[in-house]
């Protein structure tokens, strides 16, 4: 095992170089190098990240709404091999240098004496153990697959692992972010799984509510409306007739989105629930 490197991998875009120098910075020392797909044009982001790969690699590629598939790119494409280890991080979260000094060695003696291929922290996937059948698979929401060992969480303290997106991101922030998941992601995207354990049983009813999300998303489409943002705006600030009253009275994504990014209604909650919506 003595061969074996550790990485620090993600995936990352044009405009963070605050967040990675952030992230990174502080820990780097501790990595042989760093493996990151990086999508958009090149800018001071991959300027720092190619500075500061060391023995990793940047890979560049189009960002097609497909999380998994991204992950994917730096699992295949970089230089890791059979039982080297990595840490998956995003841009918002960090890990200190207390965790890679005094608690990183432990974990990866302990994965290695209990044959750990994956440790997730509070059921997100952390540290990794890599074998060319590794997969990522789903988006937004990924999971790995063809481990070549056991899974094992735990739950780190947040001064070991914490993240910073309550400091980053505007306090309605999430209305563009599930809306974003939810009309610019093409079929076979799992957010619809997103809150239905409160609703009954969610393997009933995601056919149900992605059959309704892909429904909105031809009609936008059929109407000339991009799958964008954007484009959802436009579609939205127009009047309502009676088929997009259907789906923004039975879909809390399009019914806060209308209310909060259009109408400006700040009464807009965070919770998947249907009855804190708004009847248009």
């Amino acid at each position: 095992m003595k061969n074996n490197k550790l990485w620090l991998c993600g995936i990352t875009s044009a405009g963070n170089l605050d967040n990675l120098k952030e992230m990174i910075d502080p820990i780097k020392e501790y990595f042989d190098g760093l493996i990151f797909t990086y999508h958009d044009d090149e800018d001071s982001g991959s300027t720092y990240l190619e500075e500061n790969k060391k023995w990793g690699r940047i890979v560049y590629a189009n960002w097609c709404n497909r999380h998994a598939y991204s992950q994917n790119h730096f699992l295949y494409q970089g230089p890791m091999k059979d039982g080297d280890k990595f840490i998956l991080l995003d841009s918002m979260e960090r890990v200190s240098k207390e965790f890679m000094e005094d608690h990183l060695p432990k974990l990866l003696e302990y994965m290695d004496s209990n044959n750990i291929a994956c440790l997730a922290n509070y059921g997100k996937g952390f540290l990794f153990r890599f074998n060319e059948m590794l997969e990522f698979r789903g988006s937004p929401h990924w999971y790995a697959t063809a481990l070549d060992g056991a899974q094992a969480n735990m739950q780190l303290e947040k001064n070991l692992f914490w993240n910073v997106r309550g400091e980053k991101r505007d306090k309605f922030q999430w209305v563009g972010h599930y809306a974003k998941y939810m009309f610019c992601y093409p079929a076979g995207s799992n957010h619809a799984l997103l809150g239905l354990e409160k609703q009954g049983d969610p393997q009933q009813l995601f056919p149900i509510r992605e059959k309704a999300r892909l429904e909105f998303r031809k009609i936008a489409v059929e109407r000339g409306f991009a799958l964008t943002l954007n484009g959802l705006k436009l579609m939205l600030s127009q009047p309502l007739d009676d088929v997009l009253k259907h789906y923004i009275n039975n879909e809390k994504t399009w019914n806060d989105f209308k209310r909060y990014a259009i109408d400006g209604d700040e009464t807009v909650v965070d919770t998947h629930l249907p009855s804190d919506m708004k009847k248009f």
